[in-house]
């Protein structure tokens, strides 16, 4: 039997680009494990070379036939991911009912947590925030929500990490139409528009706090972020720009959202900074740029 499902309800789309050692840890920890639950997981690639699509041709010849190869050649404009996510978005959607975008600096394990997936699913929720215990002082959860205020209070900082949200094709069909990369989303469109969203429509939300994912440790040495020296501009201008531009509805929580602090990210620590630095992203012509939304901050 390919799995215990009838068919696939599920894809896993990984972008990634130039990190094939990275994508070799990621199947290698998680690829059989998402065959034995009948979900699909795609590689969206972008690479220089050939690497990344060799280590897919291989898991096939040894019978992972849920992992598949996509070659991306569209728009990069050296800073946001947002028309590479869109485009996967586009791609896949009408193959799947829930679509998984997840960064290969992350690998899923589900096995302690199918069930409250499946159970998702099958309630055709519109939108599932998942999460690791790990990062959440050792919690588990399965929480449903129908307030756009009470999804946004418990979710905003934990939309900016690339994993944690998984959409029905019902949604993601409507976000892709009705809210399309604008100048008040850019480089963060995938945490807006579920609360752009939100504000408008009627909905259901459910959160899985559990061992849904751990980190990829090969995919974690070299982020994009520190690799273009651009991690102060996405977490300042950028932040708060995108934040404050969501609807009124959540003006009265956004104040709390602008502090990032979560458990592995913090990008206004002592640490952070000097991370930023040592990467060329900080010196005193950009904290004078920045100096009225750090302040905010």
């Amino acid at each position: 039997m390919r799995s215990i499902l009838k068919k696939s309800k599920l894809a896993i789309i990984i972008p990634t680009c130039d990190r094939a050692v990275a994508i070799e840890s990621l199947l290698c920890n998680s690829a059989w494990q998402l065959k034995k639950y009948g979900i699909d997981l795609i590689i969206y690639d972008s690479s220089s070379n050939d690497e990344t699509e060799a280590l897919i041709t291989n898991f096939h010849a040894d019978g992972c036939d849920n992992v598949y190869y996509h070659r991306y050649e569209g728009k990069f404009d050296g800073f946001s991911l947002d028309h590479k996510l869109v485009q996967a978005y586009k791609d896949y959607v009408d193959d799947y009912d829930y679509i998984w975008l997840c960064r290969d600096g992350l690998i899923v394990t589900i096995d302690n947590c199918y069930k409250e997936l499946f159970s998702a699913m099958n309630q055709k929720c519109d939108c599932i925030f998942v999460d690791a215990s790990f990062r959440n002082g050792g919690e588990t959860s399965f929480k449903k929500y129908v307030n756009c205020v009470d999804v946004f209070k418990d979710h905003a900082i934990r939309a900016i990490t690339l994993g944690t949200l998984i959409f029905s094709k019902k949604m993601i069909k409507k976000i892709i139409k009705e809210h399309p990369i604008t100048e008040n989303n850019y480089s963060l469109w995938q945490m807006a528009v579920p609360f752009e969203y939100f504000a408008t429509n009627s909905f259901v939300a459910i959160s899985i706090i559990n061992q849904v994912f751990s980190y990829n440790i090969l995919g974690t040495s070299n982020s994009f972020w520190n690799a273009n020296a651009s991690a102060l501009k996405q977490w300042s201008y950028y932040w708060f720009h995108v934040l404050n531009k969501l609807p009124p509805v959540y003006d009265d929580f956004k104040k709390d959202i602008f502090q990032i602090n979560m458990f592995d990210f913090n990008p206004f620590s002592p640490s952070s900074l000097l991370r930023f630095r040592a990467n060329g992203g900080l010196d005193l012509k950009l904290l004078f740029e920045h100096k009225v939304v750090l302040k905010k901050l």
